[in-house]
């Protein structure tokens, strides 16, 4: 079977940082989470309201290699039930294009291209919100393919949900968390195969307020670093994986406008596989209105 990544949100997300319109204890129980901290001042509630978002952004997925413009477009919608996780957040992905070399575009947009050859296909990241903590976990993804008539539909659930951004820290603390990950296969809606597949220990650190250039535009931003360990074993296939991502929110609008990740799975001691991705806010828009632009960046001094 394949084997599986650390769930990061954003990974490759419009990320957002805020809560919907309500709370919710799915999946947060077992987590101690922080509360009234400094992190509180790049919280934004209106951010996970049901809306469509788009944003741009500048990608790059080597730190030598060139920035290329990417595009995400996707759909929030509060109140759905995911698993064990009841009444959180949905961000549905609509069209993810990047103007890379062929090569990593097939594979980034790998969904997108069966779509075209084979019907459709459907990708749904999950969040749950703890508005008394100000903080933002992600419960997993989904993915629903319908391949000429058979539907098959992959999910990953966090349990519990794996904590993102806590607002509720004061500058330099770090809060632990472990949870597990668990794999479902359903074909045609009749569950195929179900497997927890490993266990992950997580890092969240609030680095403290920082001001960072965004494409040539100042940003006083929240700085949190994220470190994560899976513990991977399924099918007879042990595995490491080794998750390190620093991401930057804006104090102004609660946006993540700035994120470095790097990931390496380890088998048998080597390194069987690495990733690296860091992306540059460029434009943001809820519902069409722009909330976020380096079109009014700093201007130099005359």
């Amino acid at each position: 079977m394949n084997k599986f990544t650390i769930a990061s949100v954003a990974v490759a997300t419009a990320l957002l940082a805020g809560c919907g319109g309500s709370s919710s204890s799915g999946g947060d129980k077992d987590l101690d989470l922080p509360t009234g901290g400094e992190a509180e001042v790049c919280f934004n509630p209106v951010l996970w309201q049901d809306a469509s978002h788009e944003a741009t952004w500048q990608t790059r997925w080597s730190e030598e290699a060139d920035f290329y413009p990417q595009t995400e477009r996707t759909q929030v919608t509060n109140g759905v039930d995911f698993e064990e996780h009841k009444s959180i957040t949905q961000v549905e992905y609509i069209s993810n294009y990047s103007e890379t070399p062929l090569g990593f575009e097939v594979e980034s947009n790998s969904h997108r291209l069966q779509q075209s050859r084979n019907g459709s296909s459907q990708r749904f990241d999950y969040y749950v919100i703890d508005e008394q903590s100000t903080s933002v976990s992600y419960a997993g993804d989904q993915y629903v393919n319908d391949f000429d008539g058979i539907v098959e539909d992959d999910r990953d659930v966090n349990s519990p949900a794996a904590p993102q951004w806590l607002f509720g820290s004061e500058q330099g603390q770090t809060t632990k968390a472990v949870y597990t990950s668990e794999f479902s296969l359903f074909i045609d809606g009749e569950l195929e195969e179900r497997l927890v597949y490993g266990q992950t220990k997580r890092d969240v650190t609030f680095n403290g307020i920082e001001m960072i250039d965004v494409n040539g535009k100042s940003v006083e931003t929240c700085s949190f670093s994220i470190d994560s360990t899976l513990a991977g074993n399924a099918d007879g296939e042990v595995w490491t994986g080794i998750e390190q991502s620093e991401q930057w929110i804006d104090k102004e609008t609660g946006l993540m406008v700035k994120s470095i990740r790097s990931f390496q799975e380890i088998v048998d001691g080597m390194v069987d596989y690495e990733s690296y991705e860091e992306k540059l806010l460029e434009a943001y828009a809820i519902d069409g209105e722009v909330i976020f632009s380096i079109e009014d960046k700093d201007q130099p001094a005359a």
